[in-house]
């Protein structure tokens, strides 16, 4: 089953010019036995292409699963500007599609191109670079684990190999040296580079693990048309290291940046699901108000959300209470010029006054029982016609109707509290709900640059274009403002994620539970049979020790009887004469 991203954007450059034209030509779509739905996803991946640097769609999930060793969230042109990634040895075997003009931006790359440069004998020094990549070649190498092998032998300990291969999902690999030549390319010319040896399939992991690599993974930008293979060359010791040079806090950064551990408290970039929508949401609408201006993010915990706000922003400055998150933020963005991280809180911002043209506060209020204190704070540092876009949890929807308590919340507030705060310190307040609602979506099945999109609400009776209102919301969202003309701008708006629909989530939930529920019926069924056979056991050992005390009762009744008889006091009598005879 196709499962598309709506990639409105090039991973690589930014551009958002994306168009698709159709690669596949018939001979091979015979020889190759390949279905509808397989010519679909082969000609998107290849044919998807941004018409600003070329990138198809093959080129940017190669991109995409070398930035996300990294954990790097912006293009690829910014990625290697990054000063970790430009102190990488990189080797690129053939050009790896429109990478080339990428990579070749970092002082170590190499390239070695076929047939100067053979895969199957690489004319490097073993252990000499950090990251290999190559794109749609494996195939057209005799001997694909040899290939492979000598990836593994120039990387150093700890390096990285990424690449990309046409798979054919629903198939197992297959050689070609004994089927008739196929050629990748223009048929017409029967290169002997554009040869196929191999045709790859589900299991092409194999043939990495075959060659030496310890590890392999599978990166899906879009499944199943945009998939990277990623490879790992494992650390042999401790002092094993990839750079002989460093010290082991030195580590090369794709080992060295980590993620930050997700304690409950603070929301990181690795999560799934609900929690993932209701931020980022939060964050994407915050950016149409940040288009060149001086920006501060309060309580920005991992930093994510303001190195998206820096993307739009003339300068982002994200200020944290914890020490260790604002030295995360500090490592992990810091290829961001025009974002810094300070240590503060909201009743002490380290920021000078009316220095900032909007402050963005997002889940921080009720972690703190200081809400005049900040106000005040963040009125002194926003300039006269500054912006405060703020959220906070409905008190009454977040926590009292379900009962829970959220350990890391001090202050929650009901609405009427929410709206008296801002009130207090603000001419102009606009308040909006935010939560998960489910609805149907009627978009474009490939990429837009439609930035608007019409609401429809109603029932069976009637149904109309509007933005229908939001009962009962888990948050509530504002802005405010001390401006003189009115707030025209809105905050109206929905998230999506393509790549990780949030139903397919629930749905998935939905179905263990569901599983889980049958399992404890059936174990609930064979705990009542056994209950009943233990019953009817019980039973039947009563009904048996009821005919044992009957027997009992009678034996006792055949001896009183006995012992009441003529037999019995004569037979009495003649042993007492018989004790007196002696």
């Amino acid at each position: 089953m196709l499962s598309r991203s709506l990639i409105s954007r090039c991973l690589c450059c930014g551009a958002t010019q994306l168009t698709f034209t159709p690669v596949l030509w018939e001979s091979l779509i015979k020889d190759w036995e390949l279905s509808r739905e397989e010519v679909d996803y082969i000609d998107r991946q290849q044919g998807f292409h941004c018409q600003t640097c070329g990138s198809n769609l093959r080129s940017m999930a190669l991109a995409s699963a070398l930035m996300s060793n990294f954990k790097f969230l912006g293009t690829f042109a910014e990625f290697v500007q990054m000063p970790e990634v430009q102190s990488l040895h990189l080797l690129e075997i053939n050009e790896a599609g429109s990478l080339t003009q990428f990579l070749s931006r970092l002082p170590r790359h190499s390239l070695g191109v076929y047939p100067n440069v053979d895969m199957m004998d690489l004319p490097y020094e073993s252990s000499s670079f950090d990251i290999v990549c190559h794109s749609d070649t494996l195939e057209h190498v005799s001997d694909p684990v040899v290939g492979l092998s000598e990836c593994y032998r120039v990387l150093k300990p700890g390096g990285l190999l990424a690449f990309t291969v046409p798979m054919i999902l629903d198939r197992l690999t297959r050689s070609r040296h004994d089927l008739p030549s196929s050629y990748h390319g223009d048929p017409k010319m029967g290169r002997e580079d554009f040869l196929v040896y191999t045709e790859y399939g589900s299991d092409a992991w194999q043939q990495v693990i075959q060659a030496g690599f310890e590890e392999c993974r599978i990166v899906a930008l879009e499944y199943p048309a945009a998939l990277t293979l990623i490879a790992i060359k494992a650390l042999k010791s401790d002092n094993d290291l990839r750079f002989p040079q460093l010290s082991q806090q030195e580590l090369t950064p794709h080992l060295k940046r980590t993620a930050m551990e997700f304690t409950g408290e603070r929301f990181i970039p690795q999560l799934d699901g609900i929690i993932k929508y209701e931020h980022l949401h939060r964050y994407g609408l915050a950016l149409d108000f940040v288009s060149e201006a001086a920006v501060l993010d309060i309580a920005s915990g991992e930093g994510y959300g303001s190195a998206l706000l820096a993307k739009g922003a003339a300068s982002v400055v994200g200020v944290d209470i914890d020490q260790d998150s604002v030295s995360h933020a500090r490592t992990q963005y810091s290829h961001l010029t025009n974002l810094n991280f300070l240590v503060g809180s909201c009743s002490a911002i380290p920021l000078s006054d009316a220095s900032v043209d909007v402050v963005t506060s997002f889940e921080t209020i009720e972690h703190h029982d200081q809400h005049e204190e900040m106000m005040q704070e963040v009125k002194r540092v926003l300039k006269a016609d500054g912006l405060l876009i703020i959220s906070s949890p409905n008190r009454l929807v977040y926590s009292d109707e379900p009962g829970d308590i959220n350990s890391f919340h001090v202050k929650e507030l009901y609405y009427e509290e929410f709206l008296d705060l801002l009130k207090r310190h603000f001419q102009q307040v606009h308040t909006y709900g935010q939560k998960l609602a489910v609805g149907s979506w009627i978009t474009s099945l490939t990429s837009s640059n439609q930035t608007k999109i019409k609401a429809y609400s109603g029932d069976v009776k009637a149904v109309s274009n509007r933005v229908s209102g939001l009962p009962a919301p888990l948050y509530f969202v504002a802005i405010c403002s001390d401006r003189v003309e009115p707030l025209l701008e809105t905050l109206d708006s929905t998230y999506l994620d393509p790549s990780d629909d949030l139903l397919v989530h629930l749905r998935k939930d939905w179905r263990a539970d569901q599983a889980a529920l049958q399992r404890s019926q059936l174990e609930l069924v064979d705990s009542t049979k056994l209950t009943q056979q233990q019953q009817e056991s019980l039973t039947e050992v009563r009904e048996e020790c009821k005919t044992l005390q009957a027997n009992l009762e009678g034996a006792h009744q055949q001896i009183r009887s006995m012992e009441t008889s003529k037999f019995w006091r004569l037979r009495s009598l003649w042993f007492r004469f018989k004790h007196k005879l002696g």
